[in-house]
């Protein structure tokens, strides 16, 4: 279940994060302005797991419709060792952050076996009780930003 290779970014602002888009990218900004020294690089929009069932189509065309259908991380964190965080950003996060976070934690060690898993990450601008206390439960790291709400879309 090898996914392509990850291309790397510098931990600092970009003009355009990719995959990061709406309210996501001013919480994104937020954190890296806390100074996020911990971290050595970033890669954006990584592709876990297989994908949809192709079969029968055209190789161009499945390989478009597994592209298409795989699950994206929106960010990984490689830090010293290395070891690698799974990071969702989003701006008011519910269970559905959970659910990505915890599917992300089994499919990113089978993309990737050579990247040694550390941390899932949540951060955003806002979470509900209920929620932090669902990812506190499964040891999810919680990093709230404070997001202006002139930067909010």
């Amino acid at each position: 279940m090898r996914s392509a290779p990850l291309r790397w970014f510098p931990p600092t602002d970009l003009s355009k994060f990719p995959h990061l888009v709406g309210g996501d990218v001013p919480v994104w900004r937020a954190f890296l302005s806390l100074g996020v020294s911990r971290y050595l690089r970033f890669a954006y929009d990584v592709r876990v797991g297989e994908g949809i069932d192709v079969s029968g189509l055209s190789p161009d065309l499945a390989r478009i419709g597994t592209l298409l259908t795989q699950k994206r991380i929106d960010v990984v964190g490689e830090r010293a060792g290395p070891v690698y965080d799974l990071i969702e950003v989003k701006l008011s996060a519910g269970l559905g952050a959970v659910g990505q976070l915890l599917g992300y934690q089994v499919l990113f060690p089978l993309s990737f076996p050579e990247l040694p898993l550390a941390d899932v990450v949540l951060v955003a601008g806002s979470v509900d009780r209920d929620t932090r206390t669902v990812l506190e439960s499964h040891a999810i790291v919680v990093n709230l930003v404070d997001v202006p709400a002139s930067l909010v879309p």
